[in-house]
């Protein structure tokens, strides 16, 4: 009886399949001879040949029968939805054996706290071991930063007192200009 049932809906499921790309087919003929206001892709397909074919009143034939067709194609999914839905009635992803389950609970039961605790060090370290490495390289990292900050700031030190010392003797030869100059004048 079963057999029977499921070759009936897998039979009206690939009929409907079958009219819903016969359908989609016909609404985007129907859609493309459609004219609009300003003439658009109606005009490509030779314009007034839809005129002649259904006659002066064209546009609102093909529009009452994309409406049909929409209908028809909205109706036909539906239906399509509840034979695949009846078709696989029974049929599950998720399997009805239990998963170890029974397994992990008596294991969980048997471990004592101690255990519990040993597992959390062993992760904790596990854990601890990648971020002091990573902590380590950091600070090596900043020490090389600090040396080489260190490093610019006595040459920085070095060319600051250098131009100071510029400066004077420069000064200098100003204010002994000054007094050459005053003794002149005098």
């Amino acid at each position: 009886m079963f057999s029977v049932l499921s070759s009936w809906l897998s039979f009206f499921s690939t009929l409907s399949l079958v009219i819903l790309i016969i359908v989609g087919i016909f609404m985007i003929l129907v859609i493309l001879m459609q004219r609009p206001k300003q003439e658009g892709l109606g005009a490509a397909f030779g314009g007034g040949m839809t005129n002649q074919m259904f006659g002066a009143h064209t546009t609102n034939v093909l529009e009452k029968l994309t409406f049909k067709l929409a209908i028809i194609f909205i109706v036909f999914c539906f239906a399509r939805s509840i034979l695949l839905a009846k078709q696989n009635q029974g049929v599950t992803l998720i399997s009805e054996q239990p998963i170890a389950t029974q397994s992990i609970a008596t294991d969980t039961a048997q471990t004592t706290e101690n255990e519990l605790e040993n597992i959390v060090e062993k992760i904790k370290t596990q854990l601890d071991e990648p971020a002091q490495e990573k902590q380590n390289e950091a600070e090596q990292v900043a020490q090389e930063v600090n040396g080489e900050a260190d490093k610019v700031a006595e040459e920085v030190k070095g060319e600051v007192e250098q131009v100071v010392e510029e400066v004077k003797g420069e000064a200098d030869k100003v204010d002994s200009l000054k007094a050459t100059k005053t003794d002149l004048a005098s």
